[in-house]
């Protein structure tokens, strides 16, 4: 059974049908349906296979901001994770393994 041929009664209907029958209904399992992914629809991704960039970038696109507003932030953006990776490069070395 689909959802477009969805009977809110439809455990009830197949009982019917069947009480004259020498069977048992356990169960009534009713099929989700998936709609066809359209061709301009994006196949969506897992944050795994997005880097931070991506992420920022994916989060921007969802606010309406002016083009100043968008430059600035990417810039700071961009500044924050150049430290943040330059950070774990000397973290690296440490021998004790304790961040500093």
């Amino acid at each position: 059974m689909s959802t477009d041929d969805y009977l809110s009664d439809l455990q009830q209907k197949i009982l019917d049908m069947c009480s004259d029958a020498p069977i048992e209904i356990i169960k009534v399992k009713r099929k989700k349906a998936t709609t066809p992914q359209l061709k301009s629809e994006k196949p969506k991704q897992s944050l795994s296979e997005l880097t931070p960039k991506d992420v920022f970038q994916k989060r921007l696109e969802q606010e309406q901001l002016e083009p100043a507003d968008i430059e600035s932030l990417t810039s700071t953006f961009d500044s924050v994770v150049a430290e943040v990776l330059a950070g774990e490069k000397t973290d690296v070395g440490n021998s004790n393994g304790v961040a500093k």
